[in-house]
C-alpha cells in the first residue's frame, strides 16, 4: 500500500502540454466493451426459469465479465488526472465534458425511446418520455452515463481533496475511505425500508444504483493512477502473476457460488439482495485485480502488431461508441433469430449474438467516424483517425 502511495504525485512535475500516450488504455477499453457486450448477451439466463447447463455456463461468464464496468470508471479517473490537476479552467473543462458526452447520451437516449416505441415495447405520455430521456431510463444500459455525467461535475472536487490528502501525507485516507463509503453504501440501500408507493420505490431503488458513490471507489483510484502512471505501472508489473491468478480465481468463484446458491434458493430470475451482501465486499478486489490481470496483457500486446491487434485496438478506440450501439443489435438480432427458434434457451444464441453484435457495433461506429457528425453521435471526431491527441475521452 506505501508504494502505492508515494509522499509526492510524480506527474506534478510534467508539463502538461507534454503528454506521454498511454497505449495501454486503448486495449483496456476494449476488453472492457466486449465484457459488456458479453453481459447483456448472457443475461438472458434470467428468463430461463430452471438451473440448467446453460445457466451454470451463463452466470459464469456473467461473473468474469462484471469489470467492465469498473475498468471504464478508472479509465475514466486515470484520463481525467492525468489531463487536468492543477490550476483547472473550470470552464473550458466543463464546456468539454458537456460536448464530450451530453449530445451522445440524448441523441441514443431518444433513438432507444423512438425504437420501442416503433418496436411497441412502451407508449409514454410527452413528460414520461423527456423524463426516460433525460433519466437514461430508454434503455438499460444508459444508466452507465449518468453515472459518468455525476464523475465529470464532481472531479473539480475530487482531484483538490486527492492533493489536500496528498499535502498531509493522508493519501491512503482519500483511497481507503470511498472503498468503505461505497461498501456501506450498499449494505444501507439494502436495509432501506421500501415505501408503499411502487413509483416512489422505484425511484429510490434507481438513484440507489446509478449515484456515483455506487462506483467512487473505482473513480478515485483512478484519479491516483492518472497522477502517478510511471511508479502504477511498475506497480502492475512486479504483481506476482501465481499470486493474481490465484486471487482471482477465488474472488470469481467465490462470488459464482454465492449467486448460484441465490438462484437455488430464490430462482433465476430476482436474487434477495440481502443475500447478496456478501459479494458486495468482494467485487472490488476482483474487479481491481481484473483490472491488473487486463494492463498486464495489455502492457504485452502493445508491443506487437497484426491484423488482430490492431483490430482489437481499434475497438477499444471506438468503445465509446459501441457501448451506445451494441443493445439495439441485440434487439434486433434477437427479434430476427425467433423465427428460426434460436432463442435465450439454446446454446447457439449466445455465441452468434456475441460475435455479430461486436462486428455490427464496430463496423456502425467505423462508418460513422468518416461522416461530420460522428463527435456528436459516438464521441470520435471525423479527423482523429489521422491526429490524434495524447490523452482522449475519460
Amino acid at each position: 500500500m506505501q508504494y502505492l502511495m508515494n509522499s509526492r504525485s510524480e506527474a506534478i512535475i510534467k508539463n502538461q502540454d507534454n503528454k506521454i500516450w498511454i497505449n495501454e488504455l486503448d486495449f483496456l477499453r476494449a476488453f472492457a466493451v466486449l465484457a459488456v457486450i458479453m453481459i447483456h448477451t448472457v443475461a438472458k439466463f434470467k428468463e430461463i426459469d430452471s438451473l440448467n447447463s446453460l445457466v451454470y455456463v451463463n452466470v459464469f461468464i456473467d461473473v468474469v465479465s462484471h469489470f467492465a464496468v469498473p475498468v471504464f470508471i478508472l479509465i475514466s479517473g486515470i484520463v481525467l488526472s492525468y489531463n487536468y490537476y492543477e490550476n483547472i479552467n473550470y470552464k473550458s473543462y466543463y464546456i468539454k465534458r458537456f460536448f464530450s458526452i451530453i449530445p451522445q447520451f440524448l441523441f441514443f437516449s431518444t433513438f432507444y425511446l423512438v425504437f420501442s416505441v416503433v418496436m411497441g415495447h412502451r407508449n409514454p405520455s410527452f413528460s414520461r418520455a423527456i423524463d426516460l430521456i433525460i433519466s437514461g431510463e430508454s434503455s438499460y444500459h444508459l444508466w452507465f452515463f449518468v453515472l459518468l455525467i455525476q464523475f465529470y461535475l464532481i472531479y473539480p472536487l475530487l482531484i483538490k481533496l486527492y492533493f489536500l490528502c496528498l499535502s498531509r501525507h493522508k493519501l491512503s485516507l482519500f483511497i481507503i475511505l470511498p472503498l468503505i463509503i461505497q461498501i456501506l453504501f450498499y449494505f444501507l440501500s439494502v436495509f432501506l425500508p421500501a415505501p408503499y408507493d411502487k413509483n416512489i420505490s422505484s425511484l429510490i431503488d434507481y438513484y440507489i444504483h446509478n449515484v456515483f458513490i455506487s462506483n467512487i471507489f473505482y473513480f478515485v483510484l483512478g484519479i491516483h493512477f492518472g497522477r502517478n502512471v510511471k511508479s502504477m505501472k511498475n506497480y502492475i508489473n512486479n504483481v506476482n502473476d501465481k499470486l493474481l491468478y490465484f486471487l482471482l480465481i477465488l474472488s470469481n468463484v467465490s462470488i459464482y457460488v454465492i449467486k448460484i446458491r441465490g438462484m437455488e434458493i430464490y430462482g433465476t430470475n430476482e436474487i434477495n439482495t440481502l443475500f447478496l451482501l456478501p459479494i458486495k465486499t468482494i467485487e472490488p478486489l476482483q474487479y481491481i485485480l481484473s483490472f491488473i490481470l487486463l494492463w498486464k496483457i495489455a502492457s504485452k500486446l502493445i508491443e506487437k502488431s497484426n491484423l488482430v491487434i490492431r483490430s482489437l485496438k481499434d475497438i477499444g478506440r471506438f468503445s465509446f461508441g459501441i457501448y451506445l450501439v451494441h443493445v439495439f443489435y441485440i434487439i434486433v438480432l434477437t427479434k430476427i433469430l425467433g423465427p428460426y427458434k434460436i432463442t435465450f434457451s439454446d446454446w447457439t444464441y449466445y455465441p452468434i449474438i456475441f460475435i455479430f453484435v461486436s462486428i455490427l457495433s464496430y463496423l456502425t461506429c467505423k462508418i460513422i467516424s468518416f461522416t461530420p457528425f460522428s463527435y456528436s453521435v459516438i464521441g470520435i471526431r471525423s479527423a482523429s483517425a489521422k491526429t490524434r491527441a495524447p490523452v482522449y475521452k475519460g
